[in-house]
């Protein structure tokens, strides 16, 4: 029974009307793709407390015209690497569309995709992304501690930089907070000595003591390390927050970033690496042997 030609008021048949309708717009839309010389696939991971889904969407050629269509929303299990690119590859297969034709692979910037598991292999990585975690805490939960440190970065002459925060999702947020606390962290220190020293309460008094002994050398040889890396990874970074990525692009400047990366920090055969401006300096000053 239809309602005013407009709504089914049985639900069960217009649950079964709606898929019938999707059914023949999905089978038109791939044979649409499948015709088209090459498409491009774009991918967003959407996630909440309860739930995890992957959004598949597609741009390709029907008619002289590029078209950009939904294709699907797939629940995941979770939102790793390996978890999405399956997700994507069976949905690919099951549709019978071919990898091969795709031309740009785009995404919204959120590289959870390729940045997820690439702390795992250097166990330090995740103590340290921690440290600079507690570090943004203690200053950003307290405007005393904060306006202290911009009082003491003037001081010292050091720039006038907030100090970020790092999101798990961002590469850029990374960057961004690591590029601004290689350049304060004399202040950083010093402000926490400052607290250290003035402060009443014992336990805020060990807990900056904490946070200050986690500054140690091996911490700024890492940020240091870091900002020279992330410099070099800028380009390729932001390559990668585009809305489409062209396959030829990703070639040309993986070999630049891999040349850079070679020439600055491992060297070649009877060549040693000559490392960026930041973590030379530190190096030098000291007195820090690069074998």
């Amino acid at each position: 029974k239809v309602k005013n030609y407009r709504s089914y008021l049985n639900s069960v048949a217009a649950q079964n009307f709606a898929e019938a309708i999707v059914h023949v717009i999905e089978t038109s839309l791939i044979n649409e793709i499948k015709l088209s010389v090459n498409w491009s696939i774009m991918i967003n991971e959407s996630t909440s407390i309860d739930e995890k889904h992957l959004v598949i969407a597609s741009q390709h050629i029907a008619f002289n015209t590029s078209i950009i269509h939904y294709l699907e929303l797939i629940k995941l299990e979770d939102c790793k690497s390996k978890s999405i690119m399956k997700t994507l590859e069976t949905f690919i297969i099951t549709k019978n569309l071919s990898i091969m034709n795709i031309s740009h692979f785009g995404n919204d910037g959120a590289l959870m995709i390729t940045e997820q598991d690439a702390s795992k292999t250097v166990p330090y990585f995740k103590e340290y992304e921690t440290i600079c975690r507690s570090l943004y805490n203690y200053f950003s939960s307290s405007y005393k501690q904060m306006l202290n440190l911009k009082i003491i970065q003037k001081t010292n002459k050091d720039p006038q930089l907030n100090f970020l925060n790092i999101i798990n999702t961002r590469w850029l947020s990374m960057l961004n907070a690591i590029n601004n606390l290689h350049q304060i962290l004399d202040s950083v220190k010093d402000a926490l000595n400052y607290d250290i020293i003035t402060v009443e309460n014992k336990q805020d008094k060990k807990k900056t003591e904490e946070l200050l002994n986690n500054l140690d050398s091996n911490f700024t040889l890492i940020t240091k390390f870091l900002a020279n890396l992330m410099f070099i990874l800028t380009k390729l970074i932001n390559l990668f927050q585009r809305d489409s990525i062209i396959i030829s692009d990703v070639q040309f400047n993986l070999n630049i970033t891999i040349s850079a990366i070679t020439t600055q920090f491992i060297g070649y055969e009877n060549i040693t690496p000559t490392y960026r401006t930041f973590l030379h300096e530190y190096m030098d000053i000291n007195f820090i042997n690069s074998t």
